[in-house]
Order: C-alpha cells, then sequence, then structure tokens
C-alpha cells in the first residue's frame, strides 16, 4: 500500500492507561523508512533536507495518546492535535469521543494521519496544513494536543501565541517537553500569559527503548482578551 508516494504498513500500537488496561490502536506508519532518508547527506551537508521527523511515533505522543486513554470522556469536545505527525494523540482523542482536528505543516503526515483515523472507524475529524509559526485556524479548541513540537527555542514565541490564540474558554492544553531542549523560558511566558501548569514526568516506549518525557497540562487561569483567530 502506498500513501503520500510513500511505502506504508499498518501495525498495532499498545496503549496503556494509568489503570493497565490496554487498548490497541491502528496505526498507519512509512515502511521501511530508512530507505528515505539520506544518511551521507545529513552528515556531510551543510544544509541538508531534514529528514522526515512526522514519520517516527515519538515519546511525546505515545504519553499523550496513553494519558487521554486514561482519561474522562471527550464527547462533545473539539480537539486539535498540532504537529500531528502519524496522528497517535488525535487518534486517541478521537476514540474518547472528540472531534479532531489534524493539523501539520507536511502534507504526507495528513495524509498518514487521516488513513490511521479511518482505519479505525473514526468519524467527525478533519485535516488542516498549517504552520503555527505563520499560519491561523478561524476556530478555537477545547484541548490542543502538541506532542514533541516545544523542541526549536526560535519558535518558542509563535507557538505560544498561536496556543493562546486558538484555545477555547476553559479550554487546556496538553504539552509535552522531552527534557534535553531548554524550555524554562517558553513555559515562562505561557505563565506570563496567564496559564498555570501540571506537570507530570513520564517514562513511555520509543523506538525500543524507554524514554523519559514531561507532559504538561496548561488551564488558563486569568482572563486575557486574545483577538478572535483569522483564516488562514
Amino acid at each position: 500500500m502506498n500513501i503520500a508516494g510513500l511505502g506504508a504498513r499498518i501495525r498495532q500500537v499498545a496503549l496503556t492507561s494509568a489503570d493497565g488496561t490496554s487498548q490497541a490502536v491502528r496505526l498507519y506508519e512509512v515502511d521501511d523508512l530508512e530507505r528515505y532518508v539520506d544518511v551521507g547527506a545529513l552528515l556531510g551537508e551543510r544544509d541538508p533536507v531534514d529528514p522526515p521527523y512526522w514519520a517516527l511515533v515519538w515519546s511525546g505522543a505515545e504519553a499523550v495518546a496513553c494519558a487521554l486513554m486514561a482519561g474522562p470522556s471527550l464527547v462533545g469536545q473539539t480537539v486539535l492535535d498540532l504537529g500531528a505527525g502519524l496522528g497517535l494523540a488525535g487518534v486517541a482523542a478521537a476514540l474518547r469521543g472528540a472531534r479532531v482536528c489534524f493539523a501539520d505543516r507536511c502534507p504526507e503526515a495528513l495524509a498518514y494521519a487521516a488513513a490511521s483515523a479511518a482505519a479505525n472507524g473514526l468519524v467527525g475529524w478533519d485535516c488542516v496544513q498549517l504552520d503555527f509559526t505563520s499560519d491561523q485556524i478561524a476556530r478555537r479548541f477545547d484541548r490542543i494536543l502538541a506532542a514533541d513540537v516545544v523542541y526549536d527555542r526560535a519558535h518558542h514565541a509563535a507557538l505560544a501565541s498561536f496556543l493562546e490564540r486558538h484555545l477555547a474558554h476553559g479550554g487546556s492544553i496538553w504539552l509535552t517537553d522531552r527534557l534535553y531542549v531548554a524550555t524554562d523560558a517558553f513555559f515562562a511566558d505561557m505563565c506570563a500569559r496567564g496559564f498555570a501548569d501540571d506537570v507530570e514526568d513520564l517514562v513511555v516506549p520509543e523506538m525500543g527503548e524507554t524514554m523519559k518525557t514531561r507532559l504538561h497540562r496548561l488551564t488558563r487561569q486569568v482572563s486575557v482578551g486574545a483577538p478572535a483567530a483569522q483564516p488562514t
């Protein structure tokens, strides 16, 4: 099978909740990913093309997905899976009853997320191609999922502004931090914007190893007059 011109395969991802129960999610991934990555170019070129990071199931996405499966129903809520990649976190939110929008700057990622949503029999979801550093959506969301998108300090201010602008009143942001990136200034900025940060340290699998990650649940504590979002 091919998705977006790339060989694709489907696998079962077991999401384990806090009570120890597990649910299998069907997730499409790139088959034989290594053949699409030019290691020599990555090591030797001054300005190499970015490898398809969206095609990996990062620990942050699995942490968010497991936390969602362990949490209450999301029926009636709208969820944005920002930087969705393969869409694991968004699929988990949809399985909990949410209406999910998968968003990523890479059209190939959205094609895979859409295929996984369909493979799990989900309804009421959509996909939007966007770059949070420059684009907006004419919607706000009850919950924004942002798994492993805070790794580039140059984008921290744009990310904070996007999250603030697109979160509905009373909503929350679930964001993962991979621990090895300096993010103190980003979370200080979010607190300055009126958010409280509830932090949970987690250990989850990633590519056959166990990885430490940190799940931040950000909620707005004060009323801030964010302007209405404009269409992309």
